[in-house]
């Protein structure tokens, strides 16, 4: 699954107009959150999904007309009524969709765009500020702007020029600036990050797993016939190094995802006694009980304390009865979208 942010930049950089479709707002039980996008073409190609069916149809529909006009417009959708009855959709809430024509020949728009792509490539930060109004049209200026941390690109009437300010906004948010003015605040970042410490089989099923569900994937290992791209195809990254030689080298956050699946419990010990040390927002290793219950002796002796083990999800996974390769990896990618979602709505 490739970064929004990329394929938008691509798309433009190709000559292609397209419309972004966003669900800026929605209460209770819908298909998907607030922050999802969707790309529709002017061929009618879709890209993504806003949540399918009947609201995915509406929305294709209410992007023909963007297309005509050249203008952006709201698309409200109650699945409470009438609308969930038509579809068969057993959700009940209500969500509000925001659909603006992106143009290749707006240097404003490419350049913003261009830079988000650069962001997410180089593992930066930035905001993305939209300003939410009707009849916007695509060429139009200062309706949108792009915060880094070293300048500000674009503008939106209205709104502050408070860099610090923007950047702080980790979430999907609407944002008063005005009296009846609002934009939507959008974070600019690289999909999160799960390391694979570990090249076996279990691996090779997680790193296929997790690009389908949004992550970027790196794969270490020191064993160059089990990590390479004929075992690892969809990988991000693949690195061929002992252990210790990766922690120097990876760059972990609070947006990394860290699962040890190595070939013994000694690396096991090793990788999960570096992982402790960083910011990583998932730690989780393979094993049975009793292996975990001898690492985490191992560790509390040479000073790490229960709190810090606490983070630790071992045995990895949800508790679904998997056994083999593939049926354990979904229950680790199963455990990986839990905890990225609870984050998300923290």
């Amino acid at each position: 699954m490739e970064n929004d942010f990329i394929k938008i930049s691509e798309l433009l950089s190709q000559g292609k107009n397209l419309v972004l479709a966003r669900i800026i707002k929605h209460s209770g039980s819908t298909p998907r959150s607030i922050g999802t996008r969707c790309m529709i073409l002017e061929d009618g190609t879709l890209i993504g999904t806003v949540g399918g069916g009947l609201l995915e149809y509406k929305v294709i529909e209410a992007a023909r007309e963007v297309f005509k006009k050249k203008t952006s417009t709201f698309c409200h959708f109650d699945l409470t009524g009438k609308d969930a009855a038509e579809s068969d959709m057993i959700c009940g809430g209500i969500v509000d969709i925001y659909l603006e024509m992106l143009c290749h020949d707006s240097k404003n728009m490419v350049e913003i765009f261009r830079l988000s792509k650069e962001i997410v490539e180089k593992g930066g930060q930035g905001t993305l500020i939209t300003s939410l109004s009707d009849d916007i049209g695509c060429l139009d200026e200062n309706h949108r702007m792009l915060v880094t941390p070293d300048r500000i690109i674009g503008s939106v009437t209205g709104a502050s020029d408070d860099s610090e300010t923007w950047l702080k906004i980790k979430a999907f948010k609407n944002i008063q600036i005005g009296p009846g003015h609002f934009a939507f605040a959008e974070p600019v970042k690289r999909d999160p990050e799960l390391y694979l410490f570990g090249a076996g089989h279990v691996s090779a099923c997680v790193a296929h797993q997790a690009k389908m569900v949004g992550f970027r994937v790196v794969v270490v290992d020191d064993r160059s016939e089990f990590a390479n791209p004929e075992r690892f195809p969809d990988t991000d990254e693949i690195m061929v190094m002992e252990f210790e030689e990766a922690f120097e080298k990876v760059n972990i956050n609070s947006s990394s995802y860290i699962t040890i699946v190595t070939r013994g419990h000694l690396s096991d010990k090793d990788v999960l006694a570096w992982a402790l040390t960083t910011d990583a927002a998932y730690i989780g290793m393979i094993g049975s009980s009793s292996k975990r219950k001898a690492i985490y002796k191992a560790l509390l002796k040479e000073g790490f304390s229960e709190e810090q083990l606490d983070r630790v999800y071992s045995p990895i996974g949800l508790a679904i009865g998997a056994e083999t390769p593939e049926e354990i990896s979904v229950s680790i990618i199963s455990e990986l979208i839990k905890v990225k979602a609870d984050i998300a709505n923290a």
